[in-house]
């Protein structure tokens, strides 16, 4: 019983690091590596069309079957509407790295013409 407790309590621990229940509350920072970004981690591929006021949108594609979300740019993390975030690291005007809060993550190249992109993200980001 008690090992059924900790992992219950574990899980709703890490819930709360990787979730954020505000999207709409958070206020997006300016950035100057605005544009598209195109990257992998594991079996996804997602491509993130930045602007330059911190907001946008991010399209991930797991084996064909692709999501589109919002995002807001707030200083060093990229939130999305669905309650995850990245940290943003090592960021430059070509590469950036977005880790999820327990551990992996995407890195990014600067996809300006969205050649990185997978067809089913370049369909939904037309």
């Amino acid at each position: 019983m008690k090992k059924i407790l900790v992992v219950a309590c574990g899980i709703l621990l890490l819930q709360g690091c990787v979730t954020t229940h505000n999207f709409f509350e958070i206020q997006p920072t300016s950035t100057v590596n605005s544009g598209n970004w195109t990257g992998q981690y594991d079996r996804l591929v997602a491509t993130l069309s930045l602007k330059s006021d911190g907001t946008g949108v991010i399209c991930q594609d797991a084996l064909g079957t692709a999501r589109i979300m919002s995002v807001k740019k707030s200083y060093d993390r990229l939130y999305s509407q669905d309650g995850t975030y990245w940290k943003i690291q090592d960021e430059t005007p070509q590469t950036m790295k977005l880790n999820y809060a327990i551990g992996g993550g995407y890195l990014m190249k600067k996809d300006d013409n969205l050649t990185l992109a997978t067809p089913a993200c370049l369909e939904k980001l037309k």
